[in-house]
């Protein structure tokens, strides 16, 4: 079992496992990659051809899903090929959606005077904590002075 838990499906080159993977495809120890979701293994439709011709390259000769009742056939099956595509377009729409509604959030919360960062601030730490310097209570909503 590959296992890329801590990197996202469309960065494949910054997944160690999935670079093992092809790795192992190469040298002919693998000919079948089956994936718990198409999500694991593509977010887009260009990457979902691109995946697919990369595999195909190395040597798999199918890649299949375990997300149903039944294996899906992502490579031979029309309708397991087709279905591949719907849900990568749909992954992409999504990623798309949440990009456009977080670009929205932080631009509001700009005009409106508040904090507008993309990601942790960078003295939070979670926690409310005193001050020493002052003496006071600030949370991590607020920035210390």
């Amino acid at each position: 079992m590959y296992a890329d838990r801590d990197a996202p499906a469309d960065a494949l080159d910054r997944r160690a496992r999935w670079l093992d993977l092809l790795d192992d495809v190469q040298a002919g120890y693998i000919d079948v990659v089956a994936a718990y979701d198409t999500s694991r293994l593509w977010r887009s439709v260009e990457l979902r051809i691109a995946t697919c011709r990369e595999l195909a390259k190395a040597g798999v000769a199918r890649i299949a899903t375990m997300a149903g009742a039944q294996p899906t056939d992502l490579t031979e099956d029309p309708e397991g090929n087709f279905m591949a595509t719907v849900l990568a377009a749909a992954a992409e729409f999504d990623n798309r959606l949440r990009a456009l509604k977080g670009k929205r959030g932080r631009r509001h919360a700009a005009e409106n005077g508040r904090p507008h960062f993309a990601g942790r601030r960078p003295w939070d730490t979670g926690t409310c904590r005193t001050t020493p310097a002052v003496g006071s209570v600030w949370s991590p909503l607020t920035r210390p002075t």
